[in-house]
């Protein structure tokens, strides 16, 4: 999954996009490179380890675009 900086979309793969008015097709993000999502203010999704949902409740928190790494990081909290 992808994240655009500049229209504020979670992006998956294998679907077609619009970004500033430019149509993007569904497998645009397989066939580009990082430089050219990165060009277009797409920052990877990262998701962090999940805990073991047999013996708590685990549930996923907000996604927050961490500038320092540029990425989005989703975590998880387990109870």
């Amino acid at each position: 999954m992808f994240y655009s900086t500049t229209t504020g979309q979670y992006i998956q793969e294998g679907n077609a996009f619009e970004i500033d008015g430019v149509q993007y097709p569904a497998n645009w993000l397989n066939l580009s490179t990082p430089e050219e999502k990165a060009a277009i203010g797409m920052v990877d999704v990262v998701y962090g380890p999940q805990p073991n949902d047999q013996y708590y409740w685990v549930t996923q928190e907000a996604p927050v675009y961490n500038s320092q790494t540029n990425q989005v990081d989703i975590n998880f909290t387990s109870t």
